[in-house]
């Protein structure tokens, strides 16, 4: 008899969690569909993680890995999963019932959707203290990107497996930060959603470090962003040393970036796009100005004035004049000093 191939896989990297693999597994036993795989990845645990976790779920395959942290034991379980879908969660985590159910509706209904999240429940002491929601359409969902945000909680995002091989699997680089790094790239390449309810109940608080769903610098999020399109259009940068100035796990760069007109007047150009999408005309051309702030000869925010203006076409030319002129300045500048 043909192997069935199992709709979703459980993906969850395991280091040192006794104390909550135990509960974890118990909320995927109690999935209202049961047709998944356990794929734990066991990232070099000194306790009884190991013990604990095949004693609840003995069905569960338990992959055994020198500690290379949790990009490292992602990729070596991704290697493993056989599902359809990937279903992402950690130790101490608690996918609610339904939580397969409501994002395979999603899956199911869009094959250009390559992520799906939801909204989680926080709690702290077994105790629920808040609820954490998360964009649900798509230029607000570019918007969480752009502004330094992950989109959809990792722990509780289940992704298309077909997706990677667009994409690739985890950048070993941004370990600590391997998600927002992930969505940047499948953001390039397929939709991103969440489901409008709760489908997790995360754990407030990890190793004393608070949940703050990884938020970033805008601006080293936007150098990132720039970076995945590079690579996708095949143009990196032109020294790819340059790489390590995007390694976001470190907050160096980020005066430099401060600093770097060009970057900060693209940051607010591309914010300004995102709000004139939504509607809102009035912040965009806020933001617009911001960038020209800036740069004054940034080619793409007077055109977004304009466009966002309906400037009448005598205007509209004098404003194309204008921007040549200040061109033409800076480059005579530049061009005197030599």
């Amino acid at each position: 008899m043909p192997i069935q191939t199992p709709l979703f896989s459980f993906l969850i990297p395991m280091y040192n969690a006794g104390v909550g693999v135990q509960a974890t597994l118990q909320s995927i036993a109690s999935q209202t569909i049961q047709d998944f795989e356990i794929i734990i990845v066991d990232d070099g645990s000194t306790d009884n993680s190991v013990a604990i976790a095949h004693k609840k779920s003995p069905q569960a395959k338990i992959i055994h890995q020198k500690n290379t942290g949790i990009s490292g034991a992602l990729n070596h379980g991704l290697s493993h999963c056989k599902g359809k879908y990937i279903a992402r969660i950690d130790c101490l985590d608690l996918a609610l019932p339904k939580r397969l159910e409501n994002q395979l509706d999603e899956l199911e209904s869009n094959p250009n959707l390559g992520v799906v999240g939801g909204h989680i429940i926080l709690y702290e002491n077994n105790i629920d203290i808040g609820l954490c929601k998360y964009p649900l359409r798509a230029d607000e969902i570019e918007l969480e990107i752009l502004s330094g945000n992950c989109p959809v909680p990792h722990s509780g995002a289940t992704l298309r497996s077909s997706v990677f091989k667009k994409t690739g699997v985890y950048d070993l680089f941004y370990n600590g930060r391997e998600d927002f790094e992930l969505w940047t790239r499948i953001s390039l390449e397929a939709e991103i959603t969440n489901v409008n309810t709760p489908i997790m109940r995360i754990l407030s608080t990890r190793s004393g470090i608070s949940y703050d769903g990884g938020r970033l610098s805008p601006l080293v999020a936007l150098a990132l962003i720039e970076r995945q399109s590079r690579r996708k259009k095949g143009c990196l940068w032109k020294d790819e040393k340059l790489r390590s100035d995007f390694k976001i796990t470190s907050r160096r760069n980020e005066t430099s970036m401060s600093n770097n007109k060009q970057l900060n007047a693209l940051f607010y150009t591309k914010r300004a796009g995102f709000l004139l999408k939504s509607g809102n005309k009035k912040a965009a051309l806020q933001e617009f100005f911001n960038a020209i702030k800036h740069n004054r000869t940034h080619k793409k925010a007077w055109i977004g004035i304009m466009r966002a203006l309906l400037i009448p076409h005598k205007i509209d030319r004098l404003l194309i004049l204008y921007y040549k002129k200040i061109t033409y300045k800076i480059s005579f500048k530049k061009y005197s000093k030599k």
